[in-house]
């Protein structure tokens, strides 16, 4: 499809979970990665990503973040009552 098309953008389900996300990483040229605010744990995220790098990965995005939580809050409270969502 590249030679029809400039981008052709895949979804594929959670990486952990089930393989089908790396197999699909394997046929692509990049790979993105999505996160969910408090609902992806810490360790789940880093061993997504690591997975990942070994594929292409050109970026993460954090989705369904609340506005009133900064970023360094949302993991320092996990840090604090060792609670992974």
């Amino acid at each position: 499809m590249g030679p029809v098309f400039d981008w052709v953008i895949l979804d594929s389900p959670p990486t952990l979970p089930v393989a089908d996300a790396l197999t699909l990483a394997e046929v692509c040229d990049g790979v993105l990665t999505v996160i969910r605010a408090a609902q992806t744990g810490f360790d789940s995220a880093q061993k997504s990503c690591q997975q990942l790098r070994e594929k292409n990965l050109l970026g993460v995005a954090l989705n369904c973040a609340d506005e009133g939580t900064s970023y360094g809050s949302y993991y320092s409270e996990e840090l604090k009552t060792g609670i992974v969502n």
